[in-house]
């Protein structure tokens, strides 16, 4: 998958996360996206 497909994966998962909308196989693909590409969670703190 390309780096861009993921980072709007980890965005759409991302947005669910913070408003409580996730359910188990959400937030583990979100913490999977994060192993990976660990600096798409650093740009969203800083955000």
């Amino acid at each position: 998958m390309e780096r861009k497909d993921l980072q709007e994966e980890f965005e759409e998962l991302m947005s669910l996360f913070l408003f409580g909308g996730t359910e188990s196989e959400e937030e583990k693909r979100l913490n999977e996206i994060i192993s990976i590409h660990p600096e798409f969670k650093k740009d969203t703190i800083t955000m």
